[in-house]
């Protein structure tokens, strides 16, 4: 038989819990607040999880007149017996039997782990946990029968830890376990928050190359600080004008013509010619025959001036 069995038996021992008359409140204690919506006492309660724990039936025995009801010896602690839940029930068992208890310090000596305001084992149909059994006894060190009456949260718990009571002023002690669990849930909150960080990131910049424009194949991306040269529509004064290839407008054959106040050659030819008539003994012209002839050579010298005043303007003739 291993020592943990060993110390389980001679905890039941010390405590009477065995298969005998199970401990009841005095007739003169009228306090209702020990009872649960069952109308179970303190005494029943502390009984039926004890039997839950170890899968057996036990009963809280009543104490005798200076007995208490010890704490667990070492190396039978287990999280039913070192519980503060439990603790507190056995505890007002004691109360209403006009009996004292041991301190939370003395009771959870042997315990290498204890569990304020938390009850680990199962609680079995039929049974409701009253939420003053919840109360922090690490306040006082000592469960405190006036808090538990003065306790008007009237919620019970049949398998869920109800919330710590108004009057703790201390957190519960946490255990190693319930340590490593939340550092877990800790730990995967942050890398889940890392993670959404980082999808958030890549979704960013994916969708900003996509909306930024690609160059068209073949060509070159143009420069972000180009800035292009403005172009002007004025026209310079000194721009030539437009010329347009026309027959008629073409420009005449350089002119054999001397300039204007010289004869020109045929009438140099003509009058060379005349003269050489009247050389030979031609009959002089008339009078009307010389003004004609004048008429004439004056119509084609002024013919002659416009044709070279043409060429140089570029003007088109009339």
């Amino acid at each position: 038989m291993s020592a943990l069995t060993w110390g389980i038996l001679f905890f039941l021992f010390k405590t009477r819990l065995v298969l005998a008359q199970e401990a009841t409140c005095n007739e003169t204690f009228n306090d209702s607040w020990v009872y649960n919506s069952l109308n179970q006492s303190a005494c029943s309660i502390a009984s039926s999880l004890m039997g839950a724990c170890t899968s057996s039936t036990y009963t809280v025995v009543p104490l005798e007149i200076g007995q208490i009801y010890d704490g667990p010896w070492k190396g039978s602690d287990t999280p039913c017996l070192c519980s503060s839940v439990y603790y507190s029930l056995l505890s007002t068992c004691a109360f209403c039997q006009n009996r004292s208890y041991a301190s939370w310090s003395t009771w959870s000596t042997n315990c290498t782990s204890v569990y304020v305001s938390v009850y680990l084992g199962d609680i079995p149909e039929n049974t409701a946990v009253p939420h003053w059994a919840y109360q922090n006894v690490t306040i006082y060190n000592d469960f405190n029968e006036t808090v538990a009456a003065s306790d008007t949260d009237a919620s019970e718990s049949t398998g869920a830890v109800p919330s710590a009571t108004a009057t703790s002023s201390s957190p519960p002690t946490i255990t190693a376990s319930e340590k490593v669990k939340s550092g877990i849930i800790i730990g995967a909150v942050v890398g889940a928050f890392v993670l959404l960080a980082i999808l958030g990131l890549v979704i960013w910049l994916v969708i900003r190359r996509r909306r930024r424009p690609e160059p068209i194949k073949g060509t070159r991306a143009i420069p972000a600080d180009y800035r292009p040269v403005p172009q002007t529509t004025q026209i310079l004064a000194t721009a030539p004008t437009p010329y347009t290839h026309n027959r008629s407008t073409a420009a005449p054959r350089p002119s054999r013509m001397p300039s204007e106040g010289a004869a020109p050659p045929v009438r140099q030819l003509r009058r060379s010619h005349r003269h050489n008539n009247l050389h030979h003994g031609s009959s002089r012209p008339s009078k009307a025959a010389s003004n004609q002839a004048t008429s004439s050579r004056t119509r084609k010298a002024s013919r002659t001036r416009k044709v070279v005043h043409y060429a140089h303007t570029g003007a088109p003739k009339p």
